[in-house]
């Protein structure tokens, strides 16, 4: 067994004690003596080598990281300019007008957007919020006009309000 000077829970790193000055070790806060086995530490040592080494190859050598969607592989949602994934597009479900728009606002907005803002900026006791992207919405509106022919302007808004007053909740 050797001893190391250990850190608290807010320190990561362990130090070896080679000085011999056990005393002073004492008289430092958020430290102390743990005694760990010698091989133990040693194989500890030599998989976080081995990661700083991956973590290393991975940063000299993109090619090896997985791939990023490229723009090919975005579809426009309806006929404007705002692209998405075609595989995260054909996992929004289209069972119905409020699934698939519902589906397409977590597309286009983090939950923290849609807990922060309103449709148009403005909420329903006079309060200033941001307003979702103009853009986005009116994306999100074309796609879902063009899958259900029936879905209305107002219907989609209505369910685009909903889902960022569910957000806050």
């Amino acid at each position: 067994m050797a001893t190391y000077l250990g850190n608290t829970a807010s320190e990561s790193e362990q130090q070896p004690n080679n000085n011999g000055d056990e005393d002073q070790d004492q008289d430092q806060p958020g430290r102390e003596r743990v005694e760990v086995d010698k091989e133990y530490f040693d194989e500890i040592r030599g998989s976080l080598e081995y990661l700083i080494r991956l973590f290393n190859t991975l940063q000299i050598n993109p090619s090896l990281a997985p791939p990023s969607p490229s723009p090919s592989d975005e579809v426009p949602l309806g006929n404007t300019e705002v692209r998405v994934p075609k595989s995260e597009l054909q996992k929004v479900k289209k069972r119905s007008i409020k699934s698939y728009t519902e589906g397409l606002v977590d597309l286009l907005f983090t939950p923290e957007t849609l807990r922060a803002s309103t449709l148009k900026g403005k909420s329903s006791k006079g309060q200033l919020r941001d307003s979702l992207d103009p853009v986005k919405v009116n994306a999100i509106i074309e796609q879902v006009r063009s899958v259900f022919e029936d879905a209305t302007v107002e219907y989609v808004e209505q369910l685009i309000r909903q889902k960022c007053n569910c957000a806050r909740k």
